[in-house]
């Protein structure tokens, strides 16, 4: 609807005089002064007692390269802040923000947006229902439903809470995180839930700590502590880390996980290392167990291929013929190679003061 030429006057002036206020009062603070771009329709009211500016339509506000846009706006003069509703749209140099409210503070240049939260910043995405932009809008703080896209790198962050600094070099997601790491073609490589999660822009690395438990391929793992590298698709697990393979337990002071493509490559585990399996045949209570200062093992199509162990070496391994037991082997030594064939095993090799004995499928005592 046009509004009268009259009246287009009379909002005019009215709009001169509000920038004018806001450059008075910003050069008081130092700080770049709020100008009213935009408006077509400017009123004074009274609200609850407090004289407030009211702004309709096309409403556009600015500050240093701050840009508001939207079609209602309130200005409260004694409380230093404007709200903002009516398809709001915020940015700046380096972000967009999209909210069904924003109340600006404009002496902190601070601002809280609220109901249906998007911000979008060079490569990621985020969506909340309530964002705060601190002092200086240098940094976000997100809250309830947390949600952080980094699309190129396909990592999805959740969580109650979240945080990312201006550049977004460095953001986090607390609460019952969660992160969901995808390959080119949309299949999930690896998922990780603590009660935080870190990621680290410029080295595509999450740190998850606290409760930590991933799953990868046929893998899961808990921990204290996890390190996950996106772009080399490997983790890094210490504090209490342990390892299962389906019947298959891993432990150690660090353990970590590499990848090829979707699958497990490689295991490696370092400082009181120890490995437990399910002999394939065997009965409810065996476990082949393998132990040392560290333990390498390494998969191929989903099954081992070669186990190492160093460092004051043992193992057990129950043997079998046609699904048949035929004993089991045990040994010790500086270094112990197994070598698989198609996950079963072919060869126990024993490097640097070895000692090995052989237990007989009818042997009646304990085996230890």
């Amino acid at each position: 609807m046009m509004i009268p030429v009259k009246t287009n006057i009379i909002a005019a002036a009215a709009i001169v005089f509000f920038v004018s206020y806001f450059i008075t009062s910003a050069q008081d603070t130092e700080k770049p002064p709020v100008v009213l771009e935009h408006a077509k329709i400017l009123t004074n009211k009274l609200i609850r007692g407090e004289r407030v500016k009211e702004l309709i339509d096309s409403v556009r506000i600015t500050r240093g390269d701050m840009i508001i846009d939207c079609n209602y706006a309130v200005q409260f003069e004694q409380l230093g802040r404007i709200l903002f509703e009516q398809d709001v749209h915020y940015s700046d140099s380096t972000r967009d923000l999209w909210a069904d409210r924003i109340t600006y503070f404009v002496d902190e240049d601070s601002l809280l947006a609220e109901g249906s939260v998007k911000t979008v910043q060079e490569l990621y995405e985020g969506y909340c229902n309530v964002a705060n932009y601190s002092n200086d809008r240098e940094n976000i703080y997100m809250f309830q439903k947390v949600k952080l896209i980094k699309s190129d790198e396909g990592v999805v962050l959740t969580g109650r809470r979240g945080f990312g600094d201006k550049t977004m070099e460095y953001a986090w997601v607390a609460g019952d995180a969660h992160m969901v790491k995808t390959d080119t073609l949309g299949g999930t490589e690896i998922t990780i839930d603590a009660e935080k999660i870190e990621f680290f822009n410029k080295e595509s690395m999450a740190l998850a700590t606290d409760s930590v438990e991933v799953l990868k391929d046929d893998v899961k793992a808990n921990s204290d502590t996890l390190e996950y590298y996106s772009a080399e698709k490997y983790a890094l697990l210490y504090s209490d880390p342990v390892v299962f393979r389906g019947l298959d337990e891993m432990r150690g002071d660090s353990i970590y996980l590499y990848s090829v493509e979707e699958s497990i490559d490689r295991i490696e585990i370092y400082g009181h290392a120890s490995a437990l399996s399910a002999p394939e045949f065997g009965a409810g209570g065996d476990f082949n167990r393998m132990y040392g200062r560290s333990i390498v093992i390494r998969m191929r199509e989903g099954k081992i291929d070669h186990i190492v162990v160093t460092g004051n070496a043992s193992s057990l391994y129950y043997l079998f013929e046609d699904e048949e037991p035929k004993g089991v082997n045990k040994a010790t030594g500086d270094r112990i190679d197994l070598s698989f064939l198609e996950g079963k095993l072919e060869t126990i090799r024993v490097i640097g003061g070895s000692e090995g004995t052989y237990y007989p499928a009818d042997y009646p005592g304990i085996i230890e």
